[in-house]
């Protein structure tokens, strides 16, 4: 219970668990992983129960996407998953629990994750959902407001305004476009392409 490991996009939870058990050895230790990033509701109370985890799975801070297996615990089995990698390296692993990361915890291996612009472009690419919807936590916490879906529309619509795009009219309440009571005008899609086009930026959008 001493340390933190702080995984993200990359490198994969394998090379994660390298570097974890080449920092502790042959330990024996619970794994506690923490959900604390993000806020609010898990599943947008606005998605059909059937698409879920289907098309979108519950937003969580921590989950090793898997477009080939969705799943209602992405934390969990993701922990479960390190767990795994750990075990084969020697290290044991106790107990595997949800927490907060203690202020005492210490650094002992960690990962940067891939660049935004490969993010956003693999997410449109693959019209992966529950990445959307990662992203629009993110996005919300760039803009000092709670990392929750109203949290993240109200970032997405300030920025919107901010490039004075035209969001009359708009109403938002995920960040996938899975939610039925979203309505977005013609006007705004057509002018935020225009824009993207216009500014080599957001050239990943695009291609």
């Amino acid at each position: 219970g001493c340390c933190v490991v702080q995984p993200k996009a990359q490198p994969s939870l394998d090379e994660l668990a390298d570097r974890v058990a080449h920092k502790v050895g042959t330990k024996t230790a619970g794994l506690v992983f923490d959900e604390s990033l993000f806020t609010g509701p898990e599943i947008n109370p606005s998605w059909l129960s059937a698409d879920v985890p289907r098309y979108v799975e519950p937003i969580t801070p921590l989950n090793a996407r898997n477009r080939m297996l969705t799943s209602r615990t992405p934390s969990t089995d993701t922990a479960r998953r390190f767990e795994a990698a750990l075990n084969e390296r020697g290290v044991t692993v106790t107990s595997v629990t949800a927490g907060v990361t203690p202020n005492r915890a210490k650094l002992i291996a960690s990962g940067q994750s891939a660049p935004l612009r490969d993010t956003a472009a693999a997410m449109i690419a693959f019209s992966d959902n529950t990445a959307a919807e990662i992203l629009l936590r993110h996005t919300a916490i760039g803009q000092n407001q709670p990392a929750s879906f109203e949290g993240g529309v109200k970032a997405v619509t300030t920025l919107l305004n901010e490039a004075s795009l035209p969001t009359t009219g708009l109403v938002l309440a995920d960040g996938s476009g899975m939610s039925r009571n979203n309505q977005i005008s013609p006007l705004l899609l057509t002018d935020l392409l225009t824009a993207s086009l216009n500014d080599d930026r957001f050239t990943a959008l695009v291609t």
